[in-house]
């Protein structure tokens, strides 16, 4: 019985290094709070932490929000996925959030909680084995322009966002005939920002 729970222990430190390993080739573009920003390759993690190096040969280096806004990483397709520092309550520490659409009003989703049911891949690219499932099971917020924070459109995603787009009745319509709902939520919020928003 030991032997057999140091084999699982093994084994799965071997899967999470091989992981680890594979995800800090990924390219990306490092971005800086003053606007700039510097190629290489990078990881997004969990404890809302960047890791950046400038080449395959050189260390990583961890970056927060004091020093960048965020990242953009490069998928298996070349497909690009934003990752931005996001204030979600007042006084409280900016969390790693993915981008799902950006406009005047921007459509973050909460990775930590999307990829709890997931193993590979990004909601944007379709590229998760639970689909479905991921939208129905994640934390989304929404932030104009002119906020400060982002907004939860949870618990009950119809209620929160018929109180956040009040003065879009174009889409408030759509959501009570069923057009728009949580899993299409990335057209809902371009739909806001080509027909609604500033």
């Amino acid at each position: 019985m030991i032997f057999r729970l140091k084999e699982y222990t093994l084994t799965l430190v071997l899967i999470v290094f091989s992981l680890g390993a594979f995800a800090q080739k990924r390219e990306a573009i490092l971005l800086f709070n003053d606007g700039s920003s510097v190629e290489g390759y990078g990881m997004a993690y969990y404890n809302h932490k960047i890791k950046f190096r400038a080449s395959l040969d050189s260390k990583p280096d961890t970056w927060t929000d004091l020093m960048v806004k965020g990242i953009i990483i490069y998928d298996k397709l070349g497909t690009p996925i934003t990752y931005k520092y996001v204030t979600l309550e007042e006084g409280k520490k900016a969390k790693l959030l993915e981008v799902l659409t950006e406009g005047f009003v921007t459509l973050y989703i909460d990775g930590k909680a999307r990829y709890k049911d997931t193993y590979f891949g990004s909601y944007s690219t379709g590229l998760t084995y639970l689909t479905g499932l991921a939208m129905h099971t994640t934390k989304l917020y929404v932030k104009k322009d002119t906020e400060n924070t982002c907004i939860p459109l949870f618990p009950n995603f119809k209620q929160k966002v018929k109180e956040y787009f009040t003065d879009c009745i174009g889409l408030v319509e759509k959501l009570d005939s069923g057009e728009f709902q949580k899993k299409n939520s990335i057209d809902m919020v371009d739909y806001y920002n080509d027909f609604c928003g500033e």
